[in-house]
């Protein structure tokens, strides 16, 4: 039986990565602004040096998005990890198709059932949100 409470850890994950990357969005188009102010520069040097320093600005910023988006993609693993070992009732058998699910009597918490053709006795896999 499905949860109708959403995966908190999931929820999170996708926000900030839509963010992560209406960002990165931002800084494409700054860096595709800057070239093009630069190449329509015509030996200006003012037009030059606004450019040369929108590409660095942007480069700068693209590197701040990757660190962002690694830092926030190890965290929510390691929360989604803590979940999985750290919940009461996780001593019970792994499931069969989902190499990360554990077989319980009812997903709480941040797990989400798959199937209960894993487990014996009518348990539930249980396993983080995909």
């Amino acid at each position: 039986v499905p949860s109708t409470n959403p995966n908190p850890i999931a929820v999170a994950s996708t926000v900030i990565n839509t963010l992560l990357g209406l960002v990165g969005v931002i800084a494409v188009i700054v860096i595709i602004y800057g070239g093009f102010t630069w190449l329509t520069s015509a030996g200006n040097e003012e037009k030059v040096t606004k450019a040369k320093k929108l590409l660095a600005s942007a480069v700068i910023g693209v590197a701040i998005i990757l660190g962002a988006y690694t830092i926030t993609s190890f965290v929510v693993k390691s929360i989604g990890e803590a979940a999985k070992t750290g919940s009461a009732g996780y001593s019970g058998d792994r499931c069969t198709n989902h190499p990360g699910g554990t077989c319980l009597d009812a997903c709480t918490g941040a797990l989400v059932p798959f199937t209960q053709l894993d487990c014996a006795d009518g348990k539930i896999c249980c396993a983080n949100a995909p």
